[in-house]
Formats: structure tokens, sequence, C-alpha cells
């Protein structure tokens, strides 16, 4: 059975430093999936400064995971949905325009200008849009993510119990881990594949 402390000790250090209540920002949900929770070092008001940052994503079509972040990440928030074509991907919209306005940026002053021009403070209902501006390691792209679902800022994660809940429930199931986008752990299941939730039936749970 996985649980936290089956995570290598350094790694397992920094998410237990990093999933605690008041590190908790806000979770993500979407209809047909279970939700995904936001931490960054020093809560919300370190939302894009903080250089120990992360997501528990619940359930996914590619499986749950345990990201953790040591570099900043920068972040967006769009009260306008995307446009989508038959096959669901986005294809214009406010965050379309975005990511590739940052796919394009030549200079940290052209990435400044893109996050001054748009709210970096969530509200209940948004569309979220996430940015890591240091390439992992061996890799040339900064990382851009059009997050799925909506962000819910309440009900929140207000204990380390269940942050640490949330993390011992998602390793009992098939779960991969990453640190800088490296995959370091890949848990032993022992309960069956995440059914969908809404961020207060799953807080509920744990």
């Amino acid at each position: 059975m996985s649980t936290l402390d089956g995570v290598p000790l350094a790694t397992r250090f920094k998410m237990m430093q990093l999933f605690r209540s008041e590190n908790y920002c806000f979770a993500t949900y979407d209809g047909g999936r279970a939700p995904t929770f936001y931490f960054a070092f020093g809560g919300l008001k370190r939302l894009n400064a903080s250089r120990l940052c992360g997501r528990l994503r619940t359930m996914h079509d590619n499986g749950p995971l345990i990201d953790v972040t040591q570099s900043e990440k920068r972040h967006m928030f769009f009260d306008e949905d995307d446009t989508r074509n038959a096959a669901g991907h986005i294809i214009a919209g406010p965050r379309y325009d975005t990511y590739v306005a940052l796919g394009q940026a030549q200079s940290q002053a052209a990435v400044e200008a893109i996050f001054d021009a748009h709210r970096t403070v969530p509200e209940a209902g948004d569309n979220h849009f996430e940015y890591n501006p240091t390439p992992a390691k061996g890799l040339q792209m900064s990382r851009r993510h059009v997050s799925g679902g909506q962000i819910v800022l309440d009900p929140g994660v207000t204990t380390d119990t269940i942050a640490i809940g949330i993390v011992n429930r998602m390793l009992a199931r098939p779960c991969k881990v990453e640190l800088d986008r490296f995959a370091v752990f890949t848990s032993v299941p022992t309960q069956p594949a995440q059914t969908p939730a809404t961020v207060a039936q799953y807080l509920a749970s744990v």
C-alpha cells in the first residue's frame, strides 16, 4: 500500500512543506471528474511569487498527479470561457490568445506585459491559466497550461489533516508524483480509481 511515507525522502519533505492548509489557494472543478487543488508556499497572496508550489490533480484522463514545482508559476484568471471545436480542443478565446502570446514572447518584459494586462487574483467561477516561466531540466519550452474546470474558492482545505488526507487518498490509487515535472514515484494502488465528485463531496470523503 502506498502512502506519503513511501515517497522518496527529499520529495516527501517538499510535499509536507507544501501541502498544508496555510498554503492552500483554490480548487478547480470540472463536472466530469473530481477536483484539482492548488497550493503555493505562503498561500494565495504568494500564488504568483512562491518558488515552492504545486497541485493535487485527483482525477484526469492522464491519471491522478501530485505535482511539486521548485520554481515560480504564474497564474491568470478569466471570466470568459474558451471556444472549442467538435473535438473539444480550444481554438479561440482570451486564454487561447494568452497561450499563443506567451509562446511568442521574446523577453521577460514581454511576459510581464501579458500578465499586467490580465487578472491574477481568482474569483469563484473563473477559468484558469497557469504558466511556468522556468523550463524543466532538459526541456526548452516553458510550461503553459490551460486548466480544465472552473475556480472554486469555498469550501477549501482548512486543516493540515485534510491536506495530507488528500495526498494519502490519492496515493492509495494509481497515482504519479512529479518533482519539477520529472516522475519520482508511482503509487501501488490498493483502492479503485477515483470517481467524479464535487469539491465539497471530495473533501467530505477525506
